[in-house]
């Protein structure tokens, strides 16, 4: 239900200010937690919300190795690299150094004055977990793609499909920008993307 006496304001939103954005025709964030469930946590918190992990993911493809860089704006280079799977028995493992493409099993629709940050979660950076993704910009609209790397020289990490991976915090700006990801001078390469992808 929609809060009627709610009066939208600048600054990092909290938890009152993402219910607000996530009911109604065009929710923020799809599928909505408002509280937090789950080990790692996911859904609602004071200051942002926890995503949760999807069990595709894509890991580098070391029968493919090459003496070679791998070009960001070569599809080529970008099918060889990489290799889709799916978790087992709800887990994913995360070998020492290793990277991963994974995504959030949320979909986000971001209004035109919010932007977020996507930030790891404390229970997996414990354990050498580094968490990248890149800002959420004004009405940017898609799966999050995480990029997720083990600094671990020695230990595997398991990650639970279905709990908390990453945390977003999201800031509504003092004015809508002038140009938005869905209208900015260059093309909006990742703009409705429905799961792990890959560079464009």
């Amino acid at each position: 239900m929609i809060d009627e006496t709610y009066i939208a304001k600048p600054g990092r939103l909290s938890d009152r200010d993402i219910t607000y954005l996530c009911v109604g025709e065009n929710p923020m964030i799809s599928p909505f937690l408002a509280k937090q469930v789950g080990r790692p946590s996911a859904g609602l918190s004071s200051a942002g919300y926890d995503f949760r992990l999807a069990p595709t993911f894509l890991r580098q493809n070391n029968s493919t190795v090459v003496d070679a860089p791998i070009d960001p704006l070569n599809a080529e280079h970008q099918k060889n690299a990489w290799v889709e799977e799916e978790a087992e028995d709800g887990v994913i493992v995360i070998n020492p150094l290793e990277c991963l493409l994974t995504a959030t099993m949320e979909t986000i629709n971001m209004p035109d004055d919010v932007v977020a940050e996507v930030l790891g979660k404390s229970t997996y950076a414990r354990c050498g977990l580094l968490v990248n993704a890149t800002p959420l910009e004004p009405e940017w609209k898609g799966v999050i793609t995480l990029e997720l790397h083990n600094c671990s020289p020695i230990y595997p990490i398991i990650l639970h499909v279905g709990q908390g991976i990453a945390q977003g915090i999201f800031s509504r700006m003092a004015n809508p920008p002038a140009r938005t990801y869905s209208n900015r001078e260059t093309s909006a390469t990742y703009q409705n993307q429905t799961g792990v992808t890959t560079s464009r």
